[in-house]
């Protein structure tokens, strides 16, 4: 909130205003939804994401008022080989373990790193377009759905669920807003745009991650 706030402080100052923002937050604006399916349009479930990523919305809208486009990118999360969350994901199957948070049907909305680059090229060069974007790939995965992916792509030699309890004990109430819970999301907006995805697919997307 302070980085945005201070790109709009700046944008007042400016006299040649820039004609974009892209502001990135994430698909916990949604909240925890279970198996709903999600659009730009979806509603949202209070909760510290949403109520983090719905202020951080509203205040880059502002930038409208100066007169600059406005693209809010609600990211699922970000996969790349080297970097981000799937290294350490990754890390068990590299082992030969398989494994699973808790019951394992939350929803992971995930998205291949070059394709959120892509997207980010595409908005910036269709200027027609502002409003809420997902940026995510049109087919998400449940935690188990992930073991089943990976175990497509290495050999695995044991697979078990790390249980709930174990999680909330290491990371508390985190584990279950960022672990335990998910979001079924699609990119409705970015299709309907004409974007289209390199990786739709977790099985497109590991033989480049692994």
């Amino acid at each position: 909130l302070d980085t945005t706030r201070g790109l709009l402080e700046l944008l007042y100052r400016l006299e040649v205003k820039p004609r974009s923002l892209l502001s990135g937050s994430a698909v916990g604006y949604y909240g925890h939804h279970g198996d709903e399916v999600l659009d730009e349009s979806g509603a949202c479930s209070p909760g510290f994401s949403q109520d983090l990523c719905q202020q951080w919305e509203q205040m880059a809208s502002r930038a409208m008022e100066q007169g600059v486009r406005v693209c809010l990118l609600r990211l699922g999360v970000v996969l790349d080989r080297g970097a981000g969350a799937f290294p350490r994901m990754a890390l068990p199957f590299r082992l030969g373990l398989g494994h699973w948070m808790g019951g394992g049907r939350q929803w992971l909305s995930w998205v291949h790193r070059r394709d959120v680059v892509r997207a980010i090229l595409f908005l910036l060069q269709r200027p027609e377009l502002d409003g809420a974007f997902n940026v995510t790939a049109p087919y998400p995965v449940t935690s188990r759905g992930l073991n089943d992916a990976i175990k497509r792509h290495r050999r695995i030699i044991f697979s078990a669920p790390v249980p709930s309890g174990i999680m909330r004990a290491a990371l508390g109430e985190m584990a279950d807003e960022l672990l335990l819970n998910g979001q079924k999301v699609l990119p409705v907006a970015l299709q309907q745009a004409g974007f289209t995805f390199d990786f739709p697919t977790l099985d497109a997307a590991l033989p480049t991650l692994l």
